[in-house]
């Protein structure tokens, strides 16, 4: 072969090539393929970081929720063996061995009878 027609020749296979390229970017499949990678571009770049701030969010939500619930049963508790206590040792203080008051052990008997039930099933003394 001559130079020159190798150069011909190598410029049909360049004209063939780009021939095909451009059929290829013509073509439905490139396009609809073009588009589905803009679309994952975007949604990885937009769409999941504001999912994962609202999901962070969410949760931080329900972590301070349930942190004050905790809080509130830890302070019910506190308060209802607090005053389980004052009963219990109001009615035992009455009957010692410095002091034997019975009126003032049974008044405080009779207190703690009325008010241990509701102590222990949730209602409000």
């Amino acid at each position: 072969m001559k130079p020159k027609e190798v150069q011909i020749e190598t410029h049909e296979k360049s004209i063939r090539t780009n021939s095909n390229l451009i059929k290829t970017i013509k073509s439905q499949s490139f396009s609809e393929k073009f588009l589905l990678l803009i679309a994952t571009l975007l949604f990885s770049r937009f769409l999941i970081p504001l999912i994962t701030n609202e999901m962070q969010k969410i949760n931080r939500i329900r972590n301070e929720v349930i942190s004050q619930a905790q809080v509130k049963l830890l302070e019910d508790a506190t308060r209802n063996i607090i005053t389980y206590e004052m009963l219990v040792l109001n009615v035992s203080y009455f009957k010692t061995s410095d002091i034997d008051n019975k009126a003032m052990q049974e008044k405080a008997f009779q207190r703690y009878s009325e008010r241990v039930d509701d102590l222990f099933s949730g209602q409000e003394l």
